[in-house]
């Protein structure tokens, strides 16, 4: 695995992560991503990935995208787009005192999302890439595990209901241009 490689910030967005990690302080995230935000900004040369920059929506559970994230998987590039909402890994209160909604493995739960919301790869493939992005991001063997098994078993509800809304609006989708139109 390579290490992050820490670019060197500006003063001013030093501040503003500085204040955005001061206001996080009990928001869950572990301590040692609260020092890779605060200490600038993180990016993993192995999956092309920088710290995703967000605001909390009003309801305090779920956060937005506020400018693209670019990742890399399986030797392909992604892009979530800006305004993607997250609520990270959706971890059922029963097993949060086993693992938390957020952690090293937090930008892996939120390109997950994407891929479940997007349905750019299989179901298979979305999960393999939370296990896979999470390794690299440093989780622990036992938290890449358990984000795997979660979602191979718990993420048929979010992926099914994902390809409903997939399928609605493609049936009410206007018809573009074509040989008659």
């Amino acid at each position: 695995m390579t290490d992050p490689i820490i670019i060197k910030l500006t003063e001013s967005r030093e501040r503003e992560l500085r204040r955005i990690a001061a206001s996080i302080q009990d928001s869950g995230i572990y301590p040692e991503v609260l020092e890779l935000i605060s200490a600038g900004e993180n990016y993993n040369e192995e999956c092309g990935m920088s710290w995703p920059r967000l605001a909390l929506l009003p309801d305090g559970t779920r956060e937005v995208l506020t400018e693209d994230l670019h990742f890399m998987w399986n030797g392909i590039f992604y892009v979530v787009p800006r305004g993607f909402v997250t609520d990270w890994a959706s971890v059922p209160r029963l097993f949060r005192r086993v693992i938390n909604q957020r952690g090293a493995y937090s930008a892996a739960a939120l390109c997950h999302d994407w891929l479940y919301f997007s349905g750019s790869t299989t179901k298979l493939q979305a999960d393999t890439a939370l296990f896979d992005l999470a390794k690299v991001l440093g989780a622990n063997a036992f938290d890449q595990r358990a984000l795997y098994w979660g979602v191979r078993v718990g993420g048929f509800m979010a992926w099914n209901h994902y390809r409903k809304l997939e399928k609605a609006r493609s049936a009410t989708a206007p018809a573009g241009p074509g040989l008659f139109g």
